[in-house]
């Protein structure tokens, strides 16, 4: 409503009063032109002009107002005052004061007329421009609306995409956790059956790397044995195996894990060259390792140590 409001008022209009003086101006100057100064003789100038002037103002009563003065006018002058103050005391025919009194309130008449219809055609075009003006401001409220009922299905939308996302990352986490606890309840209800020994190692190597994310994980158990490290199971190197089943005890990681007692972890291999991690026989070397130590005690003798340690593969080096 506010917006249809303003833009009917949008179009500027003469004051009231300035009309209504200029009006009243004109009323006097005709009155004095045609009865004073041109009171005994015919004034060419006709009324057109001043009816004119008044229908600028877009006034329909005004102009009446005014066209039926100029008319009191037109009968005062050519009904009475012509045909008893003659000039020189000549006689003039009545027959032509009528004849031409009529014929100016025909053209007064026919100008008034023409400009009522003038402002009538001005009025409804300016209603019409006003309605459309507030058609549009309503479509344009609706546009800002709609878009900003987009904006706010938008931020929906991406918001429950967020929350879509949280689900899905919390759901694959509830899967992993899932699929640790089932590996290590298999694990546990396998230890509990009568195994050899190597079988137990082998079964624990496999749930090493199942525990452990991505494709390119593989598990091995190495234990420390006169000057070397050698390895009782492995998982995830492939079917070809592993390239060495033994690895020198002083250009082994696994040494120094066992030595200092924690885990240990190196990113790139590279970067230690004097140090020896197991590699597969085929495929993609292995780049990183991850390596925590442990002691076992055995069943006669003194304890045994080994070291259990998960690698990753990587494509990038050959």
């Amino acid at each position: 409503m506010l917006l249809r409001d303003t833009a009917l008022k949008s179009t500027w209009r003469i004051p009231a009063w300035v009309a209504g003086v200029t009006a009243v101006t004109l009323v006097v100057t005709m009155a004095w032109l045609r009865l004073g100064v041109a009171g005994r003789f015919m004034l060419p100038i006709g009324y057109g002009v001043p009816i004119v002037i008044v229908a600028v103002f877009r006034s329909r009563r005004l102009l009446w107002i005014t066209a039926a003065a100029f008319v009191v006018l037109t009968i005062l002058k050519f009904f009475y005052m012509l045909p008893t103050n003659t000039p020189h005391g000549v006689p003039v025919k009545a027959h032509y004061e009528w004849g031409a009194g009529l014929m100016v309130l025909l053209d007064m008449l026919l100008v008034a007329g023409v400009s009522h219809l003038w402002i009538a055609t001005q009025d409804a075009a300016e209603k019409q421009n006003s309605e459309l003006e507030a058609g549009n401001a309503e479509l344009m409220a609706r546009e800002e609306e709609i878009a900003r009922q987009n904006e706010e299905l938008q931020s929906q939308t991406e918001e429950l995409e967020r929350q879509s996302e949280e689900l899905r990352v919390t759901n694959d986490e509830l899967a992993s956790r899932e699929k640790t606890l089932r590996n290590l309840l298999d694990l546990s209800r396998a230890l509990t059956t009568d195994l050899s020994r190597p079988d137990t190692m082998t079964r624990i190597c496999e749930t090493l790397g199942q525990l452990v994310n991505g494709v390119d994980a593989a598990s091995a158990i190495l234990e420390q044995e006169d000057g070397r490290l050698e390895v009782r199971c492995h998982h995830g190197f492939g079917p070809a195996g592993l390239a060495s089943e033994t690895i020198p005890l002083e250009h082994s990681f696994g040494a120094l894990v066992l030595a200092r007692g924690r885990i240990g972890y190196i990113e790139d291999i590279a970067l230690r060259p004097d140090l020896r991690i197991l590699q597969p026989k085929e495929g993609a070397p292995i780049v990183s390792v991850l390596a925590a130590p442990l002691t076992a005690l055995a069943r006669v003798g003194r304890p045994r140590r080994s070291c259990p340690w998960v690698s990753r593969r990587s494509c990038d080096r050959g």
